[in-house]
């Protein structure tokens, strides 16, 4: 039995975390603990699932002075520890595996009352924003001399390891997706649709949050429109920054040529991934310091044959190999940016179909679940 802990279980941005969930089976039998549990009807779990209350008011007020006595960033309540502690021993679990840095923070104390061992996996605000508090990562020494780490990319392992993890202790473990559910598309090519004179379709599906850099994309789709006015833009998504963007783009003059869908399902995207002929991903550092992971949307979309135009930003060149499985620009380089967009229209068609044998290869599911089990295997006999 493994016991997999995240806050929230499940919203749709942490797709992955479900598919670990599911990938863990038959192998494994996991355990979640959640204090929240959200779209259950798009994602079912059909083993145990356990729930804690809220904090109540004097809980979070005792969390709030013993974090400013002790200097712990994050920590839950004596009461939490005992019911957690209580359910993973009825479960005879023998590993807790938490999502994100600050949970494992939380789960750290659960860890060592049950003496079990505890891997920890960042993704991406952990790794990035949360570091410029001294005091998270002052917390972060104790769960580095206790926990094993998980990170989706080397440059993340390398922030890590620059605040005081142990090289030693961190795994490398990318996301991974389902084939079948994002399987190749044979598309039109890009050429043949150019010379007759057809739209060409970009897209990019993502939350309208600073470090996905829609108004980047925005401005370098225009520069794009004055030299190839046949392309549209789909936006998929929602977010705060949406009526900005959507302001940005009836200021450039392009509302005709960008559409905006909303938030979808993932079945809901897959029509959408389906028609597109390229996959736009701006990633940038925001200026809160928020960085990327690497983003699943845009492995999602090399899995169909897209071909993908992002950024050198966090573990995305990992992801993306630059004129071979995609494109990429330097962020907030619209110029740049736009060059790239305009080279996927002039550039061989096999490009697309590199970019879904590179997922296949090293971005499968099926593969990644069955190296996490492995970790899982090293973890526990340590």
């Amino acid at each position: 039995m493994i016991a997999i802990y995240t806050p929230v279980f499940l919203t749709i941005s942490l797709t992955f975390i479900y598919r670990q969930v599911l990938g863990a089976r038959p192998n494994f039998q996991p355990l979640v603990l959640t204090n929240e549990r959200r779209h259950q009807e798009a994602f079912p779990l059909k083993g145990p699932l356990f729930l804690q209350e809220r904090l109540t008011a004097p809980q979070r007020l005792y969390c709030k002075l013993a974090r400013f006595a002790t200097g712990r960033y994050m920590m839950i309540p004596p009461s939490h520890v005992a019911h957690w502690k209580r359910i993973i021993k009825q479960a005879d679990a023998r590993l807790i595996h938490a999502h994100f840095g600050p949970p494992g923070l939380e789960m750290l104390p659960v860890a060592e009352a049950t003496t079990l061992p505890l891997l920890v996996s960042f993704h991406g605000y952990d790794a990035s924003k949360l570091l410029q508090d001294p005091r998270y990562v002052s917390h972060l020494q104790k769960l580095f001399a206790r926990a094993h780490v998980i990170v989706p990319s080397e440059f993340m392992k390398n922030r890590l390891v620059a605040v005081g993890a142990s090289r030693e202790r961190i795994d490398v473990h990318h996301y991974g997706v389902s084939m079948p559910e994002f399987p190749y598309v044979e598309r039109i090519p890009i050429s043949a649709k150019l010379a007759s004179k057809k739209g060409i379709e970009f897209l990019q599906v993502s939350n309208f949050v600073e470090k996905k850099g829609h108004s980047y994309t925005v401005r370098a789709f225009r520069e794009l429109l004055r030299i190839h006015p046949l392309c549209r833009l789909t936006l998929v998504g929602d977010g705060p920054l949406r009526p900005t963007v959507e302001a940005l783009c009836r200021d450039l003059g392009v509302m005709d040529k960008v559409l905006f869908v909303g938030r979808l399902s993932n079945q809901e995207i897959g029509p959408f991934l389906e028609r597109a002929d390229a996959f736009v991903h701006h990633s940038l550092t925001a200026d809160d310091g928020d960085q990327e992971g690497i983003p699943n949307a845009i492995i999602e979309a090399m899995a169909t044959g897209l071909v993908p135009v992002s950024t050198r930003h966090a573990g995305i060149p990992e992801l993306i190999e630059d004129q071979v499985s995609g494109f990429l620009a330097p962020e907030k380089d619209v110029p740049g940016y736009a060059a790239r967009m305009a080279e996927v229209l002039s550039s061989a068609d096999e490009v697309g179909r590199r970019a879904h044998e590179r997922i296949k290869a090293h971005f499968n599911l099926e593969i990644q679940n069955a190296k996490l089990g492995e970790i899982y295997e090293r973890v526990m006999a340590q």
